[in-house]
């Protein structure tokens, strides 16, 4: 570089040029060596001004430093000194080594610089710095997770500061613990933490891919949840996504001991990741899931279908199924009819049954309950949605049943 330029401020600025360096010297009566350089610049002490200052004809060199001083009434302050130097025309490089689940090292080329700034960050915002005159081994990571590492070359000040160049940039992920992925199909099922019910581990990262019939949504309800609290849940915390990995929409991230409400998905697939750090734990939590068949749109001069569950026509209906479908006609009224029907028979269709609800959830109207094997009667809903509801207890099974529904006028 050939020269430099000192900021004082954003604001107000005003530019004074330097002489050659022997006519700034005997311009001002001060005793300074032949590398010196002296500058004045004075200012009212009530204004608010700022000075913009190039000093040309530089040759940068660790013995060449610049000091900023403020003086008043013939006193002046230690001053802010930093050294001048070339930032180098190319980013410092350096690759990642020996990646684990919980570590990985940087290892940076040597240059004429003597320190780097290493910073990595993971996905949820959580940063670290380490400076290093070389290659470094980052620890205590979290298993599966990906990190961003910065890389900077720089000097230190005559104040002990850094002053850093442009970063280098690169990402890195930790490998997972494999036994503590799981992908599971069926219409319902039960999930926790590891250990569960007792204390989780640290440095825990798992993950469960839940996928149930391509025609049904995923409902996720927490019976049980103990984890470290932390306002940002950066720590240890549960997070669940709409799809069938991370890159899908988050539905939430939850940690603490409030069971968070229950979770309904937009498709078949439900993705869920659990991450503990290596300080507090607690005792995890507990859930259960259940395939549910997502809103059905009616259509007028055509019928759809609703089976009482996935295996219909293969296999009896499960215990303890408890299924909501909500049926909307936009332009019209829902006519519901069924064409099989095989339920546990009870005088009071106490043990499994279907409700039908007069609306689209369960405050409306209740028009019928039916169970046994004849077939309901038809229905056609005042408003334009109805609800249909299939309930089953821990004892007989049955069939199922059958329905179609179209909208009317």
């Amino acid at each position: 570089i050939s020269a430099i330029s000192l900021d004082t401020s954003q604001t107000d600025k005003k530019e004074q040029s330097v002489p050659d360096d022997d006519e700034a010297i005997a311009s001002n009566k001060v005793s300074l060596s032949a590398q010196d350089v002296l500058i004045n610049v004075t200012a009212k002490q009530d204004a608010a001004s700022a000075y913009h200052i190039t000093i040309h004809k530089v040759n940068p060199s660790s013995n060449v430093s610049v000091r900023v001083k403020s003086c008043a009434m013939g006193k002046c302050t230690p001053g802010i000194a930093t050294p001048i130097f070339k930032q180098s025309d190319y980013l410092p490089f350096f690759e990642v080594l020996n990646v684990t689940m919980t570590s990985f090292e940087v290892k940076v080329t040597p240059s004429r610089y003597s320190h780097y700034q290493v910073r990595y960050c993971s996905k949820n915002g959580v940063c670290k710095t380490i400076f290093t005159p070389g290659s470094v081994s980052i620890v205590d990571l979290m298993p599966g997770t990906t990190y961003t590492v910065n890389v900077r070359e720089g000097l230190r000040d005559a104040n002990g500061q850094f002053i850093l160049g442009p970063a280098a940039r690169t990402r890195v992920s930790t490998r997972r613990n494999d036994s503590c992925v799981y992908t599971i199909t069926g219409p319902h099922g039960r999930i926790s933490s590891p250990n569960y019910p007792n204390i989780y581990p640290n440095s825990a990262s798992c993950s469960w891919l839940i996928e149930t019939n391509p025609d049904f949504g995923i409902s996720l309800e927490f019976n049980d949840f103990e984890l470290e609290k932390d306002n940002k849940c950066i720590t240890d915390y549960v997070s669940v996504y709409d799809g069938n990995d991370t890159s899908a929409p988050i539905l939430g991230t939850y940690c603490g001991n409030t069971a968070p409400l229950p979770i309904l998905s937009s498709s078949n697939q439900i993705y869920m990741v659990f991450v503990s750090d290596n300080e507090v734990q607690g005792k995890g939590f507990s859930a259960t899931y259940t395939q549910v068949e997502k809103d059905r749109v009616a259509k007028r001069g055509s019928e759809q279908s609703i089976y009482s569950h996935a295996e219909y026509g293969n296999q009896l209906y499960e215990n303890k199924i408890d299924r909501d479908w909500v049926i909307k006609a936009p332009d019209g009224h829902v006519r519901l009819r069924f064409i099989a029907f095989d339920i546990e028979a009870h005088d009071s269709c106490g043990f499994d049954y279907v409700k039908v609800f007069d609306g689209g959830d369960e405050s409306a109207p209740l028009l019928n309950i039916f169970c046994g094997n004849q077939l309901p009667r038809e229905i056609t809903s005042s408003s334009d949605s109805l609800l249909l509801r299939f309930h089953t207890d821990q004892g007989t099974t049955k069939s199922g049943f059958v329905a179609l529904y179209s909208a009317v006028e």
